[in-house]
């Protein structure tokens, strides 16, 4: 029997919210002059409640954009899709809106190039370098919101799995700035 009523006997708990699986990995390549630097960072094995995605796929909300997911609502029956009946009450908290929050992020890239000794005397000047420097430049996950890498807002959600939802207590993601990209192109001369 399907029903509408909560019973917190029905509670289902998705998770976990904090990755468990967490690293980077650093590397310095150095060649005549030539220098690159780079930074990646992960987590993986956690997921999120994607608040985004409710507000652009709810098919009666009119006050914000909406996705292009809702070109393929229901409309009759045999239809198969993740998009219900506009005419119908929408169900949110559910796990069709849980996602993976794993990533893999360029954190820092540094590429700089340092002029030779020979250069260096013929100019008076004991070091010269030129370099970039990148924070956050590229962010690699199939998370379908700004940053897989949220701060970590704890909400509970409650509905009956019976009706096809589910109970939720973890990182809910919305309106979060992405973590900020940044360039840097920077000379650094000594005498």
């Amino acid at each position: 029997e399907v029903t509408t009523s909560y019973s917190p006997n029905d509670a289902q708990l998705f998770g976990p919210t904090v990755a468990p699986h967490t690293g980077g990995i650093t590397n310095t390549l150095s060649y005549k002059g030539f220098e690159v630097s780079a930074l990646l960072s992960f987590a993986a094995g956690n997921y999120h409640f994607n608040n985004d995605r409710t507000n652009v796929e709810i098919p009666d909300y009119y006050a914000d954009q909406v996705s292009r997911a809702l070109l393929n609502e229901w409309r009759k029956p045999g239809d198969v899709t993740q998009i219900p009946n506009p005419l119908l009450p929408y169900q949110s908290n559910t796990t069709h809106f849980m996602e993976k929050g794993d990533f893999i992020r360029l954190r820092n890239l540094v590429v700089g190039y340092s002029l030779p000794r020979t250069i260096l005397e013929k100019i008076k000047i004991s070091s010269a370098r030129i370099y970039f420097q990148g924070q956050n430049l590229w962010t690699g996950t199939k998370f379908q919101s700004f940053d897989p890498e949220i701060s970590g807002l704890n909400q509970s959600l409650s509905t009956n799995p019976n009706a096809g939802g589910a109970s939720f207590t973890g990182s809910l993601t919305g309106a979060q700035y992405p973590a900020m990209r940044q360039g840097t192109i920077g000379l650094q001369i000594g005498f």
